[in-house]
């Protein structure tokens, strides 16, 4: 370790043997979007991704959504609360309380 403390601490520079090794094989961006069926417009009908799963949907009007196109995934989300059910369900998600079914 290099001097006191955290390696980096206090303008001290990093040098080779305090790095840590990190090897990323996938990245999934999630995006908030205040407009979902435009967004699917744009990256569904004009880029060309596929939708690979959405939250429950009346159309092209869901709060999130899993696009692939060839090696890159990418998910779009809400920036908002379409209905209090949306919200509650999504608070329930994060908090891991929402039983699969």
């Amino acid at each position: 370790m290099h001097g006191a403390g955290a390696p980096w601490s206090a303008g001290a520079t990093p040098v080779e043997e305090d790095r840590m090794t990190l090897h990323v094989q996938y990245v999934c961006p999630l995006l908030q979007v205040f407009d979902m069926p435009r967004s699917i417009a744009f990256y569904r009908d004009a880029l060309g991704f596929q939708v690979v799963q959405t939250s429950a949907q009346e159309g092209d009007h869901f709060d999130w959504v899993w696009l692939l196109l060839d090696d890159a995934d990418l998910m779009l989300n809400t920036a908002y609360y379409r209905t209090l059910e949306s919200r509650q369900t999504r608070s329930k998600w994060r908090l891991g309380v929402v039983e699969q079914k």
